[in-house]
């Protein structure tokens, strides 16, 4: 974005504010009028930048390089989980597309952002997208699973023999995730550290014998009975 090469850029972008203990971003625009967005693809990453030292300082170091006629970027303190997609020429696998899905800061915030969370969801289990129908009636964000949901839509996923993979409940939170959001399977699965075809195979194989239409079924029941 061309802001970042303005001096004080971050302040001409966003405006940081708390309510309650809710933290969001107003953007703001050219015209100059602001505007409160909740969309955690936006607002995620610029309340990190806005909050911790180090993630300051890395978008401000855009900025000082452009005017010495370099490109660079500091880098901060946190970790990132992202998702990958490329192309392969030969033995080589070339990166077409990076999409952040999580940031962890390893240090602590401003004095005034004292609170803010260390994890940072980039990539939105709130992503607007086309949401499976079944969804429609389980709320209007993507939830994980609760204990008490697991304990009772677990025996549906049993095996014919009776077998209940330890990872079972951590692939149908995958396959909610998926169904609730415009996330591909790549991003889902990164995100919950498992494999893709681990994830796409349990998805198709639970379809084809109707076993996750009756966890749908199941989890629209308990969601919509709850006050």
């Amino acid at each position: 974005m061309p802001q970042l090469f303005k001096p004080q850029s971050l302040d001409d972008v966003c405006v940081f504010a708390r309510n309650e203990g809710e933290y969001f971003v107003r953007s703001l625009s050219p015209l100059g009028d602001v505007r409160k967005t909740r969309d955690s693809t936006i607002m995620a990453p610029l309340s990190w930048f806005y909050c911790f030292p180090s993630a300051r300082r890395a978008w401000a170091s855009v900025y000082q390089a452009a005017k010495e006629g370099r490109l660079h970027f500091e880098l901060p303190k946190a970790s990132i989980t992202v998702s990958m997609r490329g192309m392969r020429v030969g033995s080589t696998v070339y990166a077409t597309q990076l999409s952040l899905l999580k940031i962890e800061a390893q240090e602590e915030p401003i004095e005034f952002g004292v609170g803010h969370p260390q994890v940072i969801e980039a990539s939105a289990h709130s992503r607007a997208g086309k949401r499976d129908p079944q969804c429609s009636s389980l709320g209007k964000e993507y939830q994980k699973l609760t204990d008490a949901e697991w304990e009772v839509v677990r025996p549906l996923l049993a095996s014919p023999k009776g077998k209940i993979p330890v990872d079972n409940r951590t692939l149908l939170d995958c396959i909610l995730q998926k169904r609730y959001t415009s996330m591909t399977w790549d991003e889902v699965a990164a995100l919950h550290n498992v494999p893709v075809p681990r994830v796409t195979t349990a998805q198709r194989r639970w379809k084809t014998d109707t076993r996750l239409n009756s966890v749908m079924e199941r989890l629209n029941e308990m969601r919509n009975a709850a006050p």
